[in-house]
């Protein structure tokens, strides 16, 4: 039976992630028409969606006799749109339920006060995001649409990595296992499913793993189980590495959490403090905050260090192609860029 830490490695591959960087580029500066050429290329959209771009004339149409062919319990309407210079992209959940809605309509008599040379079903927007079809005197149906952004359409088939933050835990986590640590989750974490996998699973570590024979309150310990990532020794329990994963550059909170795990710790020095973040000048920045009066006695006691998303990356690319644990495991630590107060 395949381990779960290895099916939730498994799931990140890189041709994945370069694919969605190159979806995320063309629909950044496509208009709304391209924009549905671009969903429907990268088959993002399934076969079952239905997919309409609207311009400037403020209505859309629905071709009843291929809803009803194509729809099914998931299906998904979606819909780009051009507002003044700008593109949205507006979905709703329920196409199903309007399809049948849609249905009643017509057999109300729509079709004998609309003209239509195709036989669609007319929708107006009223709104920016919701669409009304028919009229008061035979019927009406409303579509209130839901917006969704570039990274939201795209994570409908490919894995985003760089800012999502569970996904970037869920990956240190395993990988920690791969090189022989036991792993620990934040406490608002712990319990989160990715992939199938409940990540309490394969990071099994509780607080009680921990050797924190220097801890000095129950306020400490709060901030430590809350720390993002935590791997640990299999043999003497000693904690080895400590990760905060940043992308709101709450540098300071997140350094309070790593520090107060580095002091609570027996072997506070030996413990390497790493901020992950997507750009590399945000090393500059936590070196910077570490130079603080207030925390840089700590700092300048502990190993601080940051580790970019990118090379993050690389690691995980790496065990894809099957470079042995222990040389990645080195590789890993080559990766880190230390920060000295």
């Amino acid at each position: 039976m395949e381990k779960n830490y290895i099916k939730i490695l498994d799931s990140f591959k890189f041709n994945d992630y370069i694919t969605t960087k190159q979806i995320k580029y063309e629909l950044k500066y496509s208009d709304h028409v391209e924009a549905t050429k671009i969903i429907k290329k990268y088959n993002i959209a399934q076969s079952y969606d239905y997919i309409r771009a609207c311009g400037k004339s403020g209505f859309t149409d629905f071709a009843l006799s291929k809803l009803e062919k194509i729809t099914e319990n998931d299906s998904k309407y979606i819909i780009s749109r051009k507002i003044d210079d700008r593109v949205i992209y507006l979905y709703s959940n329920k196409l199903p339920e309007k399809v049948e809605e849609m249905k009643w309509l017509v057999s109300k008599g729509y079709f004998d006060t609309i003209q239509s040379k195709n036989n669609k079903i007319k929708g107006y927007f009223k709104n920016e995001n919701e669409i009304t079809i028919g009229k008061k005197s035979v019927g009406e149906i409303k579509i209130i649409l839901d917006e969704a952004d570039i990274n939201s359409i795209v994570t409908r088939k490919y894995y985003l990595f760089n800012k999502n933050h569970l996904n970037i835990q869920a990956q240190v986590g395993a990988l920690g296992v791969h090189f022989g640590y036991i792993s620990k989750l934040a406490r608002n974490n712990k319990n989160e499913e990715i992939y199938g996998v409940n990540l309490n699973e394969v990071c099994t570590a509780t607080m009680e793993n921990l050797n924190l024979s220097n801890l000095k309150s129950e306020k400490s310990s709060e901030k430590i189980d809350y720390v993002d990532v935590i791997w640990i020794d299999d043999l003497t329990r000693d904690l080895t590495v400590a990760f905060e994963v940043e992308f709101k550059e709450g540098w300071l909170d997140a350094l309070m959490r790593l520090l107060s795990l580095s002091l609570a710790s027996g072997c506070s020095s030996k413990v390497v403090n790493v901020i992950i973040s997507q750009n590399e000048d945000d090393f500059f920045i936590i070196r910077d905050i570490s130079n603080m009066d207030i925390i840089s006695p700590i700092v300048k006691k502990s190993k601080l260090a940051h580790l970019t998303t990118q090379k993050l990356l690389r690691i995980l690319d790496s065990r894809n192609k099957g470079i042995d644990s222990e040389l990645l495991k080195k590789r890993f630590f080559k990766e880190l860029r230390y920060i000295q107060s």
